[in-house]
């Protein structure tokens, strides 16, 4: 590859990316077809950003920057590869549907860009994660049914299910950590000392 053919695709990424983040939903109607090496260099460049960013607001210390701007793009991309796996197998299964995994690749990764941007603020505000996964589900929906031909019915269905299973995770894991956090400061408060008893 020329250094004229990169800037044009640096150029063009760019370009398609500000008109995804203005334009959501329009945008998640034609996604663009990208290869494989373009695809992970965009999830690297955002998962890192994002992940780097929101090390830096909540804790301010230079290993959680570190962490991530390395494991955010390590676990993004397997996250969505196996978001990609799942949902090639279920419409093949409930839509009688095999459909070019790359091009399915290409909307996953599309339809978490507004959670990971969210994930910044995860840190300060907690249930924005739902809100971020919401926001994830309806872009899916949209891809799905618009890039694939896939019944509306069926996808609201199968991503609704997946919302409601992600919604109890994310509450049963606050609870969680709600107790195991009051379970640590009782084991850790030393006991009150009075002089001269």
């Amino acid at each position: 590859m020329t250094k004229d053919q990169l800037r044009q695709e640096i150029i063009e990424s760019k370009n398609v990316l500000l008109q995804f983040l203005r334009h959501p939903l329009v945008q998640m109607k034609q996604m663009p077809d990208w290869t494989w090496k373009r695809l992970f260099l965009v999830l690297i460049i955002i998962a890192s950003g994002t992940g780097g960013l929101a090390g830096f607001l909540e804790k301010k210390i230079i290993l959680s920057i570190i962490a991530g701007l390395i494991l955010t793009p390590i676990l993004t991309a397997i996250q969505i590869t196996v978001a990609s796996v799942f949902f090639y197998y279920l419409f093949q299964i409930f839509a009688d549907k095999t459909v070019s995994f790359r091009q399915l690749f290409t909307v996953v990764l599309f339809a978490f860009i507004p959670q990971l941007v969210l994930n910044i603020a995860v840190g300060y505000v907690p249930p924005i994660a739902l809100v971020g996964m919401l926001f994830t589900a309806l872009l899916l929906i949209v891809g799905f049914v618009e890039n694939f031909q896939l019944s509306r019915k069926l996808v609201l269905r199968m991503v609704a299910i997946l919302y409601v299973i992600f919604f109890l995770i994310w509450i049963w894991g606050r609870i969680s950590s709600s107790k195991l956090e009051t379970t640590w400061h009782e084991q850790n408060n030393a006991p009150e000392v009075h002089l001269g008893e």
